[in-house]
């Protein structure tokens, strides 16, 4: 498995959150609270050069954060072989 933030995982991909840098902060415990949280499965839908936010589906929902937020969050990703 690799570890990434959610800012920095790719377009299309899946992950399961694997912890948050700083769940201390107000903004992020209300999207922890949201269900952005330790084990949650989520898929970047949308992720523009320029934009400030990306788009995550997260259960059947879809949830947009900051870029700066997205970087607060870990996600695990599966490994490539070969």
């Amino acid at each position: 498995m690799i570890e990434l933030t959610l800012q920095n995982l790719p377009l299309g991909s899946s992950g399961r959150i694997s912890r948050c840098l700083s769940p201390l902060r107000d903004d992020i415990y209300r999207l922890l609270e949201m269900g952005l949280c330790r084990g949650a499965q989520v898929t970047v839908l949308r992720k523009e050069v320029n934009a400030s936010a990306i788009e995550l589906g997260l259960k059947s929902s879809r949830l947009c954060i900051a870029k700066e937020l997205a970087g607060e969050f870990m996600a695990e990703i599966p490994a490539h072989k070969g």
